[in-house]
Order: structure tokens, then C-alpha cells, then sequence
């Protein structure tokens, strides 16, 4: 790369320089105006055998492109619509791409960044530039993209950078690509690593006499192979885990556009190896978080997949915890959604306790794959279940407040639980109940939370006893409901000894009553009591 503190323009394909150029063009050339940039390559230019894709070129103007003279015609992946415009998002978002003048604006930038000029080395450029702002921003873009790139190469001879021009190219031919995207298709085209231990040298006699085998083998490291038969590389340089890991110092973001949605089994995307940051104190710098085990990685292998997403899980967190949302909320279109899967299941014969919330949640998951969500679409409005009255959230009309692309991650467990949070969601579920089961399984069922001797318990009274099993506050709850029932039976033991100790009042009452009755039989006609009875009666 070229010098940026150059002073003055001076074109790199054309020979002689500008100065001279005057006295060797030819008289039937008129030089364009000050005010006019040229898309391809000018035929009349004296210096046209000179002209190289990607250059500009100070005497006609122009540029020529790595598609000719033809701009490409894209079309839409979704609709098959002819592109016109770049998409949101897109790298080349907002340029218009039927305009010749536009994509000239936008590789002409290219080209004086990457190669260290000023925009005010070109006359007038300033000015075509204030019309197509669109062009400048993706072409300065472009530009950081492919100093991204080259710096990921290490300057090593196996990795070939394609030309800037080329980066060009790829991102006017796929309109719809990101940055990221970019950079993981150029950087995926690198040479892929190779098992070191195929590339070992043997180890020198002399060391394995002397016994220092294991250690001359942890010291060694795999060497690249040279052109293959057909001018091919076969390996790329081994990195260690420290270089491949250790991140930068900087105010990271994530780049514009960054593919957050987790890898999916048995669908191979290298992109996913790749994670673009952008510095925020200086735009200009980026990094790239590269996946530390890319080599011998399986995208059939359970493990290896949950391992890539929880490192990309960890670098997203780390870099912005904002856009990790633990608790994504639920758009309108979602909530029908799941009403309709669980619909679905319950006409074919489920019910409350069958219904499979693992396979409802990869199917919703599958109805959202690329389903872009934009910021501002309606969410669905929860219900809470307060004494018997179902109350109505205060907000009335909340909005998505970020764009979601993709599947929001969620648990079945979450979506079990939210679904008792939808009132429609909840009676339709609780309208389709299940049959009484047997004695013996009784005790089975209501270990999940489910059934009763006595028939089915309200699907969200299940949910929630079986939620304080796992919950302090609820152990808590259940615990003082306990110490209120232990006392509850105290006061009734004491009331069951009080109730004994009347019945004993009461039969000792009779008995006292029956001796009085027999005393009252002892006394004579006229009233005077037998001596001998009473003292009979004494002695008792």
C-alpha cells in the first residue's frame, strides 16, 4: 500500500504523470469536465492500454470495473425482483445501483483510500461526491472491509487477497450481502487448516537418542505446503489458540449487520466461524473474533455446534450486553403463532399433558427462520391471574423496540410458561382435557405436576406447584404454609383433649348424681337421717 502522505495525486496507471499528460494525448481526445466521473474505460484515453480494473485515471476520468462496461443486474433471493436500490443493511445500502455515475462515485473512493490519496486530489471529485452520499458511505465501507481482509491474510504468500477491486465486485453482484458476510466468504476461501500431525517432521536421531522425543514433539510445528500440482494451496499457517483468541484492546461494538442467529445442526456456515467489531472511538479500526476450534470441526456434531454458539453467545455479551436479551419479548405474530402450533396439536388428539413443548418450540423456531421482525411491529399483550380476575397489562399498545431477524432463542420451558401468561392461549389449552388414569399411575402422574386420582388440576396451578420446587421464594412460602398447618393440628389435638376431659366431666356428674339419689332413700319419713346409713355413707 501506498504512502498516504503523498502531496500531490499521481495516478498509478498511467504513464506519463498528469503534468505531462497534455503533450501526449491525442488531438482528437477532449478532456472531460471537471465535473463529470466516467464508469469503465474510455476508449479515446491515450493512456486506455494502461488502464487497469479498479484504478482511476486522471486523464479520462474513469474507471473501469471488473464487470466491463455492463453494470450487473441482481435480483431479489425473496421476491426475484430486479434490484435497484441497496437493501437496509446491505454494504452497499442506499446506492443506486443502475447509476453509472453512482457506482463510479463508489469505486473511485474505494481506490483513493486503499491506496492513500485525498478525495481533493481529483478536481471536483468533492463536489460529484455531495450527490451520491449513499456511494461515499459504502465505499469507505468497502475500503475498511478490505483492510480487514488483508490484515487477516498476515501478509502470508498461501492466503491470496483478492484485489479491491474484486471486493467490489462481490459486494455490487450480491446487493443483498453484509459485512460480515463479505468478509467470511473471502476469509473462508483461504486455504483451511490441515492436522498437524500429518505435517510433523521426524525427529532428528540424535534427539531421540538422548531421550528428548516429547519434548522436540511439542515444539515442533506443521509446515505449509507449497503449490500444489495444479497451483493450489494446501494448508494454511497453523495460529496458536493465543493468537486466535487473545482480543485487541479497544471500545468495541458489533459491526452493522452482524449475523447474530446460533449455528443449526447439520447446516454448515463458515460464517458463523467470524464475528466483525467495530472500535467506537475509531470507526475506522475493526477486529475480527475468529472461532479458536475451526480446525477438524464437525457441523453434524451436536457438541461442536453448542460449543460455537456459546462462544459467539460469550463475544456478543461481551462486546454489547445489550443486545443479549435473556427475555425476548413476544411479538403479536409469534403468540399466534404458537396458538396455532398448539391448536394444531391439540385437533389431533393431545391434550394438557401430551402436548410436546420441545417440538413446539423447534417448530415455532422453524417459522421465524430469515423472518425478519422490524422495529415498531405490535407485541403481545400479557395477562395476569390475580384472585379468579384476569388483569390487563397498563400498557396498552407496545412496540418491538429493536429489529429482530430470526427466531427469538427461548426454552420450552419459557414458552410452556408464557403460554399460561396468554388468557385465549391458556382456556384453549385447558378446553381439551385429559382422561382419569388408574390408581397406580396416580401417583406417577402427580409427580409431574399433572394428574390426580380425582381428575385433572388447572393446567396453570400444575405449572406453578411444580415451579416452587425450584424457587427460595416459593420454598419460603410453602415453608410457613407448613408451620401454619402444624399449628392448625396442635389446636385441634388440644381441642380433642378438652373434648375427652368433658366426656370425663360428664360421667363423673352421673355418678355423683346416682350417690345423691341413693342418699336422699336413707333419710325416714319425717326427715331424719338413718345413723347407721350415715356413717356407713361416711366411711365411704
Amino acid at each position: 500500500m501506498q504512502s498516504s502522505k503523498r502531496t500531490s495525486f499521481e495516478p498509478v496507471n498511467t504513464d506519463p504523470t498528469p503534468h505531462d499528460t497534455k503533450r501526449k494525448r491525442s488531438d482528437s481526445f477532449t478532456p472531460p469536465d471537471e465535473n463529470t466521473i466516467v464508469l469503465g474505460k474510455v476508449l479515446e484515453c491515450p493512456s486506455v492500454e494502461k488502464h487497469k480494473e479498479g484504478y482511476f485515471c486522471i486523464t479520462c476520468r474513469g474507471i473501469a470495473g471488473e464487470w466491463g462496461s455492463i453494470l450487473p443486474v441482481m435480483k431479489s433471493e425473496r421476491d426475484g425482483k430486479v434490484i435497484t436500490i441497496g437493501p437496509t443493511g446491505a454494504i452497499v445500502e442506499g446506492v443506486q445501483l443502475h447509476n453509472e455515475e453512482a457506482i463510479a462515485v463508489l469505486s473511485t473512493v474505494v481506490f483513493l483510500l486503499v491506496k492513500g490519496y485525498l478525495y481533493s486530489h481529483i478536481p471536483g471529485f468533492i463536489s460529484i461526491m455531495d450527490r451520491h452520499p449513499k456511494s461515499v458511505a459504502a465505499g469507505e465501507l468497502i475500503a475498511e472491509i478490505y483492510q480487514v481482509i488483508q490484515k487477516s491474510a498476515r501478509n502470508e504468500a498461501e492466503d491470496a487477497v483478492p484485489n479491491f477491486g474484486r471486493t467490489v465486485e462481490l459486494a455490487l453482484i450480491d446487493p443483498e450481502l453484509k459485512p460480515h458476510d463479505l468478509i467470511s466468504k473471502v476469509l473462508s476461501g483461504f486455504v483451511a487448516y490441515k492436522d498437524p500431525e500429518e505435517d510433523k517432521d521426524k525427529i532428528p536421531e540424535f534427539l531421540s537418542e538422548s531421550g528428548l522425543d516429547s519434548q522436540s514433539e511439542a515444539m515442533q510445528k506443521p509446515k505449509a505446503k507449497k503449490y500444489g500440482p495444479e497451483g493450489e494451496w494446501d494448508t494454511r499457517r497453523f495460529r496458536t489458540l493465543n493468537e486466535s483468541h487473545k482480543p485487541p484492546n479497544g471500545n468495541w461494538k458489533l459491526a452493522d449487520g452482524t449475523d447474530m442467529t446460533p449455528a443449526v445442526l447439520g447446516q454448515p456456515d463458515p460464517g458463523k466461524f467470524f464475528i466483525l467489531r467495530q472500535d467506537q472511538d475509531d470507526v475506522r479500526r475493526f477486529d475480527i473474533r475468529e472461532y479458536p476450534h475451526i480446525w477438524k470441526f464437525d457441523w453434524n456434531d451436536k457438541i461442536h455446534i453448542d460449543s460455537l454458539n456459546k462462544n459467539r453467545q460469550q463475544i456478543f455479551k461481551r462486546t454489547d450486553p445489550s443486545v443479549i436479551d435473556s427475555k425476548p419479548t413476544w411479538t403479536k405474530k409469534e403468540k399466534e403463532t404458537l396458538e396455532e402450533l398448539i391448536r394444531a396439536d391439540l385437533l389431533l388428539g393431545k391434550n394438557k399433558t401430551t402436548l410436546d413443548w420441545d417440538d413446539i418450540r423447534d417448530r415455532l423456531s422453524k417459522k421465524f427462520e430469515n423472518v425478519l421482525q422490524e422495529k415498531g411491529v405490535p407485541l403481545a399483550q400479557t395477562n395476569k391471574n390475580i384472585k379468579g380476575e384476569w388483569i390487563l397489562p397498563k400498557k396498552t399498545d407496545p412496540k418491538l423496540a429493536h429489529d429482530r431477524l430470526g427466531p427469538a432463542t427461548r426454552s420450552a420451558s419459557a414458552i410452556r410458561s408464557q403460554a399460561s401468561n396468554f388468557r385465549d392461549i391458556l382456556e384453549l389449552i385447558n378446553s381439551y382435557p385429559g382422561k382419569i388414569i388408574a390408581d397406580e399411575e396416580s401417583q406417577a402422574g402427580a409427580a409431574d405436576g399433572c394428574i390426580t386420582v380425582t381428575g385433572w388440576k388447572d393446567y396453570d396451578i400444575d405449572f406453578y406447584e411444580a415451579q416452587a420446587k425450584s424457587s427460595p421464594k416459593k420454598k419460603a412460602i410453602r415453608k410457613r404454609r407448613k408451620t401454619s398447618d402444624d399449628k392448625t393440628n396442635k389446636m385441634s389435638k388440644s381441642s380433642s383433649v378438652l373434648d375427652e376431659e368433658s366426656r370425663d366431666f360428664d360421667e363423673t356428674s352421673t355418678v355423683t348424681s346416682s350417690v345423691d339419689n341413693a342418699n336422699a332413700k336413707e333419710f325416714d319419713s319425717n326427715g331424719e337421717k338413718n345413723p347407721e346409713d350415715g356413717a356407713t355413707l361416711r366411711e365411704r
